[in-house]
């Protein structure tokens, strides 16, 4: 699949990402096809139910979950996918167990919920990122009390590519001082990271994770919610009993197949070529006159936030979209709010720095011809209109 269409430079792939032909194909094959209800008893219902297990099989391979005591929840994205994950358990806690323990640069998705449980009588801790923007297992477990019931993290932040480090397996570390029944859940929004970093939730100590199809060449409307059986969930709505009642409704063959179509076509070696990419970007933003890094050197390898100093990122961004690269001012969900970036608030930057950034976020189909051509078009873009805005 070629993003470049009428000479157009995406970079705003963290916001979502068009749709590979892999996925456009299965999605079809299941509308001709495989249209039957899952819950059918019939050939057609069998045959729909047959292949969303083999998805899920899938899903279940790709996060290293065991088959046996793992099972995939399908949602309809990212956030309904957080919002069972984080309603589902704090539901369910006990009284003595209402501590929730979240960070301040999450997605809203996860953020507005655990601020919503924390209106109705729950305590919640949210961990400040570091300079970088990370979150380190050592604040984790230092905010843990026996009254802790719930951590939620990403694992990739969404506007400045910081990644947490989930490879120190929190729960591994609290199980060496506290007892094995008396872990609280931990949840993990990999939205971000699913398809681009490895995942293996065994040992990352991981009870919950989310995906969402759309950021990795998939359709949108459609995600999961990894569950380790273990977990209890108390569901979000009700009716039909389908998905062990948890997530009822007629499940969504062709978004699943989609969806799994789109990962099965990422390649193995997606990491080591967006890294690439970034770097060639990293190095060809930090080259303009007045560009300054909001990203930390070893985040994510295909997110890179940026000021512009003395521009206004609203003005920059349409400027390069008439010039064919599309790029973010911040999170999509709250793109058209104008409201000062959480992230970037949360790591201390002045307002104007937060005034002037633009995310730019890569995917494997980026090339670098599109990076190098996007730098022209940047450095242009960005003298042109400092000749005028920095007078000011």
């Amino acid at each position: 699949m070629n993003n470049r269409e009428n000479h157009e430079i995406y970079l705003d792939h963290s916001a979502t990402t068009p749709v590979c032909s892999e996925a456009i194909e299965a999605m079809n094959g299941a509308l001709a096809g495989w249209y039957g209800n899952p819950s059918s008893l019939h050939r057609k219902g069998l045959e729909a139910e047959k292949r969303i297990k083999a998805a899920s099989l899938t899903f279940l391979n790709a996060i290293k979950a065991p088959t046996d005591k793992g099972e995939i929840l399908y949602t309809s994205g990212g956030t309904e996918a957080n919002n069972l994950a984080i309603s589902g358990v704090a539901a369910l806690l006990r009284p003595s167990r209402r501590h929730i323990i979240t960070s301040a640069v999450e997605h809203s998705s996860v953020l507005e919920v655990v601020l919503e449980w924390e209106k109705r009588g729950f305590e919640v801790t949210l961990l400040k990122p570091d300079t970088n923007g990370t979150i380190t297992p050592e604040q984790v477990l230092e905010a843990v009390r026996p009254e802790t019931g719930l951590i939620s993290l990403m694992h990739v932040n969404n506007e400045t590519g910081a990644i947490f480090d989930l490879g120190a397996n929190l729960k591994g570390r609290l199980r060496s001082v506290r007892d094995r029944d008396d872990l609280p859940v931990f949840h993990v929004d990999a939205v971000q990271s699913i398809g681009k970093l490895p995942i293996d939730v065994r040992a990352m100590g991981i009870d919950l994770l989310t995906a969402s199809a759309h950021k990795i060449h998939g359709p949108k409307g459609i995600g999961f919610l990894y569950r380790d059986k273990g977990i209890r969930l108390k569901p979000l709505v009700f009716g039909g009993g389908q998905q062990g009642g948890i997530r009822p409704g007629t499940e969504n063959v062709p978004g699943i197949l989609g969806m799994e179509a789109a990962f099965k076509a990422l390649p193995m070696d997606a990491a080591t070529h967006l890294r690439t990419l970034r770097d060639r970007l990293w190095e060809g933003l930090v080259s303009i006159e007045h560009v300054v890094i909001n990203s930390p050197a070893d985040g994510a390898p295909h997110v890179i936030n940026a000021s512009f100093t003395g521009l206004k990122s609203e003005v920059l961004l349409h400027t390069l979209e008439k010039e064919g690269v599309y790029v973010s001012s911040g999170s999509a969900c709250h793109s058209k709010d104008r409201k000062a970036s959480h992230v970037l608030t949360a790591l201390g930057l002045s307002e104007a720095r937060i005034d002037s950034a633009l995310r730019f976020s890569l995917s494997v189909h980026t090339t670098e011809d599109d990076i190098d051509q996007a730098i022209k078009i940047i450095r242009q873009a960005s003298t042109s209109l400092g000749r005028i805005m920095r007078r000011r």
